[in-house]
């Protein structure tokens, strides 16, 4: 398994993935960015922002799936975003699509969100 360090990052993140910020885990684990931003590298070849990024979109899918009666801005909101459009672009930036595509895609095939998300990651 990981690192001390780097799982105990990796339970805050799925913990508090709506308001976590790569400041606040470091002041919470008592590390400095640096060091951080190494273990990250090293452990999970990835920067802290891209893991919490990463958490926010996939708990978005799972928020839009499972409740479809939901809009994206409201999912958003949820899942730690400012906005609709700040959700958009940082789904659009790994995704390639927007995240109310991404959800009709998933309804169409049937398919829960957080599985299909892994085909464009």
């Amino acid at each position: 398994m990981h690192e001390p360090t780097v799982r105990a990052a990796l339970r805050i993140i799925d913990q508090e993935f709506a308001t976590v910020t790569v400041e606040g885990l470091c002041e919470c684990l008592r590390v400095g960015r640096q060091t951080l931003y190494r273990k990250f590298e090293h452990h999970l070849g990835e920067k802290p922002g891209f893991t919490i990024r990463k958490t926010r979109l996939v708990r978005l899918c799972g928020v839009l799936d499972d409740h479809l009666e939901l809009t994206v801005e409201d999912a958003a909101v949820h899942c730690g975003y400012a906005s609709a459009s700040s959700a958009a672009r940082a789904f659009h930036e790994i995704c390639g699509i927007s995240p109310r595509t991404f959800q009709l895609m998933a309804k169409m095939r049937g398919r829960h969100m957080t599985s299909a998300f892994n085909d464009f990651v």
